[in-house]
């Protein structure tokens, strides 16, 4: 295999593939993929893949980067079956991450067992086989399987409700996919390790129009308030 194929094909494809999975603009910038990936290389990425078994199947289909076209990866991206769930786990991912942190302290117990059933809940349902481990999370969280974004929400409303059976459950259920913890130990791991700090996801959208003039009207209204009210304590000058 060539050297940085995946970091190529990432970096070239990236834009089809988003633009094809409806995912906000603002989410994970192409620049920030970019910086990831280059600090990642292929040799980290494809370790990553190896407690789910993926790298052998990868490496002996990964075409070389030159031959592979931006509309090429569109195509493919449009015809991936689990395309449809990139969004609502994209969405669910960001509301555990406002959730948890306005969250106590106090309340994440167990912070790496719940960045652990994230990651995979996140990722299981992108991975072929990620099947199983979903299903047996549903039957705990009393969601549906192919629905990895609403199993995303259920499982932060138990941690911030403080319902330690099902987070508990959860736990003991990952520990019977040693696949799938090792894989997010791998994954936990890389991500601490990384020496670029990018913004991987913007929690609010950029400046638009729009936004400028809805600020522009409120500050008027401000004003227009100021100069109505009562200003008998003023000074006089």
């Amino acid at each position: 295999m060539t050297t940085d194929v995946i970091t190529s094909l990432l970096k070239s494809g990236y834009a089809p593939f988003k633009d094809a999975a409806a995912v906000a603009e603002w989410v994970l910038p192409a620049r920030s993929l970019d910086e990831v990936v280059g600090e990642l290389g292929d040799k980290a990425i494809l370790e990553m893949t190896g407690p789910l078994r993926l790298a052998p199947d990868l490496e002996t289909q990964l075409p070389e980067p030159v031959t592979a076209s931006c509309e090429d990866f569109r195509r493919s991206a449009v015809g991936w079956a689990p395309l449809s769930k990139v969004k609502p786990v994209v969405e669910a991912c960001l509301d555990a991450q406002a959730s948890l942190a306005m969250s106590r302290t106090n309340q994440l117990k167990d912070s790496a067992g719940i960045c652990r059933a994230l990651s995979v809940l996140a990722a299981a349902a992108f991975i072929p086989g990620g099947e199983l481990v979903l299903t047996d999370l549903a039957s705990i969280l009393g969601g549906c399987q192919d629905k990895p974004g609403e199993l995303i929400g259920r499982y932060v409303h138990a941690v911030l409700a403080d319902d330690s059976a099902s987070v508990r459950q959860v736990s003991t259920c990952l520990n019977r996919h040693q696949e799938w913890v090792k894989w997010s130990a791998l994954f936990v791991g890389k991500a601490l390790a990384m020496k670029a700090n990018p913004r991987l996801v913007a929690v609010t959208p950029p400046v638009s129009a729009d936004i400028v003039w809805v600020l522009a009207q409120m500050l008027k209204e401000g004003y227009a308030d100021d100069s109505r009210g009562d200003h008998s304590d003023c000074p006089a000058g």
